[in-house]
């Protein structure tokens, strides 16, 4: 891990294969290093504003699986693109239990201070909270994070 993550760092872009591929890397590493996983991924997401979302639909179809990863991607995309992650946000909100869930790590993440996203949050506050609320049986692992 500590050869590869450096290298990481390098990179300029990504297929969505090749990051569906890191956050399954991502979810082997330990919890104390999710963030600075996190970190590498973020410049990647911003260079391509369209992979934080088809990264999020890989979770959703279940090829990446875990809670690690999951931390690791809502992270990364919630810094790099804050407003395109708001908007994946919402769209989740109407989904299954499982988009609900995601949906709560990703509102976890993103920066509720900006302007910009408490603008598109504030709205469907009710219906932001009635959806977790109905979903609350199920999202008791993704409110509370797990150890290693």
């Amino acid at each position: 891990m500590r050869r590869l993550m450096p290298v990481v760092g390098h990179v300029q872009s990504m297929s969505e294969a090749e990051g569906v591929q890191f956050l399954q890397f991502a979810e082997r590493v330990p919890q104390s290093f999710r963030y600075s996983v996190s970190e590498l991924l973020r410049p990647l997401l911003a260079r391509a504003p369209d992979m934080g979302q088809r990264l999020g639909d890989a979770i959703r179809r279940g090829d990446v699986l875990g809670d690690g990863s999951t931390r690791v991607w809502a992270g990364a995309y919630a810094g790099a693109t804050p407003l395109q992650a708001t908007q994946y946000a919402v769209s989740l909100c109407t989904g299954t239990a499982a988009d609900v869930a995601l949906m709560a790590v990703l509102l976890q993440f993103l920066p509720t201070a900006n302007e910009e996203m408490r603008a598109v949050l504030q709205p469907l506050e009710s219906e932001l909270a009635s959806a977790i609320t109905c979903a609350a049986p199920t999202l008791s692992y993704v409110l509370t994070p797990t150890e290693n």
